[in-house]
């Protein structure tokens, strides 16, 4: 249960907490140490907002099904759902890495969340 409140806040609330878990050694490695100051380019910014519209459509395919399902079957489709959002991911260009600190540098500066939700 834990499992998919995790999946389902990952698109509402830009949690990253999701993706972040698959390469948490890598992204600990490659996370510049002060991500706010990292500098964004508009071809990144396009694809983290190309990305979001993706991983919006797939929490909203799954969510029903892991709703009335439970146990084994909702393990399964968590994983589906799971790899599904890594694929979007990288199919738009970007590493998880780069989408978890894109998402974190939007909760950080307000001026770039307006940026990204007048993109949208």
């Amino acid at each position: 249960m834990k499992k998919i409140i995790l999946l389902l806040s990952f698109i509402t609330g830009f949690s990253f907490s999701i993706l972040a878990a698959a390469d948490t050694n890598t992204m600990q490695q490659t996370a510049p140490s002060n991500p706010s100051a990292t500098k964004i380019s508009e071809g990144d910014l396009n694809k983290f907002v190309k990305t979001y519209k993706e991983l919006v459509q797939i929490q909203q395919k799954y969510q029903q099904k892991l709703q009335a399902n439970q146990g084994k079957d909702a393990q399964q489709l968590e994983q589906k759902a799971y790899k599904e959002m890594n694929e979007a991911v990288k199919n738009n260009g970007l590493t998880p890495q780069q989408y978890n600190q894109i998402a974190q540098q939007i909760q950080q500066n307000p001026q770039l969340r307006k940026k990204i939700q007048s993109m949208q």
